[in-house]
């Protein structure tokens, strides 16, 4: 799928399922299932918790998201579904602190020059994300909270092993799929490059093809 002209002719990814998303580049590959990408600065609808529970936090964040482009905004207007669900995770400082959940859906592109209508709801915000540059681990299957956290870890593991520099202190989840695909479903994790992208580049195994 070809994106719009304000996606520079970005070719979506198949597991984008024909959503538009965010634009991004694959800068290397790391082993079968992870890669450093680049994502472009975008135009985001979120809303930020705070609670013990990913899975509680994800499922009442979701639904207030969901209001939003269902017509719970200034405009009253109908937005499309877009790719992915992302949830930034910033853990708590202890076994018995809450951490921070911040869901976004993605604006589709008629709304990222800055026109996205207001939410209605106080707790939703516009949020103006910049560039950054993340590494990404794909898995299949159903995601839950106890798979994302596993999935997280292993990639953390990996970067070090590969003495990757990263930052630690949040990380994201991304889902592709509604609850009513059964088969081919995809998942990512994601963890922000902590080095100067070229830095981050040149320790990766070069790609064997890429977006």
């Amino acid at each position: 799928m070809m994106m719009g002209t304000a996606a520079a002719q970005f070719v979506a990814p198949a597991f984008y399922k024909g959503l538009q998303g965010p634009k991004f580049t694959v800068l290397k590959k790391i082993g079968d299932n992870i890669e450093l990408r680049r994502y472009e600065p975008g135009s985001w609808v979120s809303i930020k918790r705070e609670g013990m529970q990913l899975d509680s936090a994800m499922s009442g964040s979701f639904m207030k998201l969901f209001g939003y482009i269902s017509g719970g905004n200034a405009a009253g207007a109908k937005i499309e579904m877009t790719a992915p669900v992302l949830t930034k995770v910033v853990p708590g400082q202890g076994p018995t602190c809450e951490s921070q959940f911040t869901m976004s859906f993605y604006n589709p592109w008629k709304y990222q020059s800055g026109a996205a209508p207001k939410p209605t709801d106080a707790s939703v915000f516009i949020n103006n994300v910049p560039a950054m540059d993340v590494y990404v681990l794909s898995f299949g299957g159903w995601a839950n909270e106890a798979a994302y956290k596993t999935q997280a870890a292993a990639l953390m593991q990996k970067l070090k092993a590969e003495k990757l520099p990263f930052d630690s202190s949040h990380w994201f989840t991304a889902g592709y799929d509604s609850p009513y695909t059964m088969a081919n479903r995809h998942n990512e994790v994601w963890v922000p490059a902590a080095a100067a992208p070229a830095a981050a580049a040149a320790k990766a195994k070069p790609a064997a093809s890429g977006h």
